[in-house]
Formats: C-alpha cells, structure tokens, sequence
C-alpha cells in the first residue's frame, strides 16, 4: 500500500507497553508528535529546523485522545494527521491511529497548539515565506486540511 503524505509508520516497541502488553497511554502522544512532526516535513515540505530559523514555536495548549482497541509490542501502528488553521494563531491537529495489520482504527486524538516566538509572545500568523508553503500544501494535499465543520465533528467525536 502507497503511504499517504500525511502517514506515519511505527513499530510499538517493549519499552512502551505496560505489565498486560498493552501500549500504555502515555506513549499514544509521543506518536501524535511523530505524525504531526511527519506532517509538516512532507506535507507542508517545511522541515521542522526551519521552524526555529523563523522563531516560530507551537507549544501544545490542549491534548485529547480517545482509545478504542489495544496495541502491543510488534505492532506496526498508522498515525494519520489532518491540520486545521494552519495560518492563524491557533493550529489544531488530529491524529487516527490504525494497526497497520487490520487497519482497523485504535484511537484518535487532537492536540492544540498557539503560535509564538521564542520569548513565548503569541504571533498572529506564520512569516509570508512559510504561508506560501502553507498555500502550495493545501492546493497540493487537500486531504489533510480540513474545513471548519470537519474540524469541529472530528473535535466533538474526540473530546465529547
């Protein structure tokens, strides 16, 4: 199967389950950070270096996950991400999770991020040369960009 550009691949490892064998929570957003950073090496083809060379930060302000079905050591697990507000001040990123095996999904999650510079002051929105990456990225992938309304189901499907 050809990846998606807004896929990631990852084997769950020993270290990151818990006493049953089951991939402990925790861990589920250290995956998210693998698709969203994924995300916006391929996707938006901005490597996340050129982030810190343009003073820009997105710290997390809100993390929700939901789980649905365990995985285990060995599993080879699918981060899927779709980005929301990629030009504003506020980003929000959701992630399914698939066992690559089934394809069945695992879980969701949806992390929130605000946009700030170094001395942590809020920017209202990417410098013009990262916009028109930004721009190329939702003509080219338009999959992994959702509008208003498909952000605000996928929020409430995850957050309730």
């Amino acid at each position: 199967m050809h990846r998606k550009i807004n896929e990631a691949e990852i084997e769950v490892r020993f270290s990151e389950v818990d006493e049953m064998g089951i991939a402990h929570h925790s861990h589920y957003l250290v995956w998210c950070e693998i698709g969203r950073i994924h995300f916006i090496a391929r996707a938006l083809d901005i490597p996340f270096e050129e982030f810190k060379k343009h003073d820009i930060f997105l710290p997390v302000v809100k993390a929700y996950g939901k789980f649905y079905r365990p995985v285990g050591v060995g599993d080879i697990i699918v981060i899927r991400t779709f980005c929301w507000g990629p030009k504003a001040s506020m980003i929000h990123f959701f992630y399914e999770i698939f066992k690559k095996e089934t394809m069945v999904r695992t879980s969701t999650g949806l992390t929130v991020h605000i946009l700030t510079n170094q001395q942590r002051k809020v920017m209202e929105r990417f410098p013009p040369v990262l916009e028109d990456k930004i721009d190329e990225a939702v003509k080219r992938y338009p999959f992994c960009f959702l509008d208003f309304r498909q952000a605000r189901l996928r929020e409430k499907a995850i957050v309730g």
